[in-house]
């Protein structure tokens, strides 16, 4: 259970975890608890000075050292107590939000037992001694004579620490901000802009076209097995004269595809015949220059039409994505036979744009509802991991 719990890929909707968020999570907890623990010691520390006359007066009395450091730790658990009250309660008024946050219910009630309570009591009595026992030792040590004689000076100096601690918070939420801002920015190496990606599983694709193609919100129609985000397909194959066995990333589009995701063509090797296009990394894998001109892999030859501009594959951040590089074979194929996509390019006001193509192919496929999305959405929406890191960071 607990493997099926951290399993994204799980195939029931298991409203699996993240130990991304978790970790982030309990990393950020501590470190605004040190925080606070910090803060605690250094704001009782500096009011040594106004509370030496209290102490003094309490030692005259025949308070023993002991019983002043004691009391100092009472003090501090105290406070950690009445704030650990004000925080549990809190919780639960957070506790719907904090759920969307982290994408799981968290239920406070129903996690309250016995073993709760008793280690609830230990971590209060702990950090209460933690944050009170360097104020302790400060105000037992001075001599009440000092005080009476009103020689007794203390000066704290906290200005560091709490400087210190609010630039590594504050660091750590910028960078996490910029990272992500940077994945969601960052240049792909093809169009993205105003391109709708749509399932055609179950749709005529031939008539969706045509309907499509007379929209005045309609620049271009593509017909593809897979996008540069999507990966298309995988092929694995080993290829002759080649130690390893090679992943290639296959993308099958028309040429109207190739054209609406602005794919650059760097050599072209001007086949006769249908060939694949590759990528530099392709190169790399197989250990071949640009005049490669095929290769042969389980007895099949594969020619190479030319080279195409590296552009990024998938996503940065997932296993698979392998940070956007990936070999590539790519057939240009006019005449493609059930497209897994329909590309359909906009012009002028995207939501107008959009709407009008999901009116049309509700019409064509008789209501089937239309889950087609902007490919920049797609890719903003496969960092939503990132973003609820982000937001996370930002709020604490």
């Amino acid at each position: 259970m607990r493997d099926v719990s951290f399993n994204e890929g799980c195939p029931w909707d298991f409203n699996s975890n993240d130990k991304m968020i978790l970790a982030v999570l309990f990393f950020v907890a501590v470190l605004i608890l040190l925080f606070a623990v910090m803060n605690c010691i250094n704001l009782t520390v500096a009011q040594t000075g106004f509370r030496a006359k209290e102490m003094a007066t309490r030692r005259l009395y025949g308070v023993s050292q002991v019983s002043a450091f004691g009391k100092m730790i009472f003090e501090s658990s105290f406070l950690c107590f009445v704030a650990f009250l004000i925080g549990y309660f809190l919780s639960f008024a957070l506790e719907p939000y904090v759920s969307r946050l982290i994408n799981k219910d968290i239920m406070l009630l129903e996690n309250f037992s016995v073993g709760v309570i008793l280690l609830s009591i230990l971590f209060v009595v702990f950090i209460g001694m933690v944050s009170g026992i360097i104020p302790a030792v400060v105000m037992s040590r001075f001599k009440p004579i000092d005080v009476v004689k009103g020689t007794y000076t203390f000066k704290s100096k906290m200005t560091f620490s709490k400087v210190f601690i609010t630039i590594v918070l504050i660091t750590c939420s910028l960078t996490i901000y910029k990272q992500v801002e940077h994945m969601i920015n960052f240049d792909y190496g093809y169009n993205q802009k105003a391109i709708i990606d749509i399932d055609a599983s179950f749709v005529d694709v031939e008539a969706l076209r045509e309907r499509l193609e007379k929209l005045s919100s309609v620049k271009s129609v593509g017909f593809t097995h897979g996008t540069p985000f999507d990966r298309g397909n995988n092929h694995t194959m080993k290829v002759d004269g080649v130690d390893k066995s090679i992943s290639f990333q296959m993308l099958f589009s028309d040429s109207a595809t190739i054209k609406m995701v602005g794919i650059e063509f760097v050599k072209d090797n001007l086949l006769a015949e249908e060939g694949y296009w590759v990528n530099q990394t392709a190169l790399d894998e197989l250990g071949a220059t640009d005049e490669l001109k095929s290769f042969r892999s389980g007895g099949d030859e594969y020619k190479i039409a030319g080279i195409v501009k590296e552009f990024a594959v998938g996503d940065l951040v997932s296993e698979w994505g392998n940070g956007g590089k990936s070999p590539l074979l790519i057939e240009i194929n006019n005449d493609l036979k059930n497209p897994w996509s329909v590309l359909v390019q906009v012009q002028g006001d995207l939501v107008k744009g959009y709407r009008d193509v999901k009116r049309t192919f509700e019409e064509i496929s008789d209501g089937i509802e239309f889950t087609g999305q902007y490919i920049e959405t797609q890719v903003e929406n496969s960092y939503r991991e990132q973003r609820r890191v982000q937001t996370i960071m930002i709020v604490f």
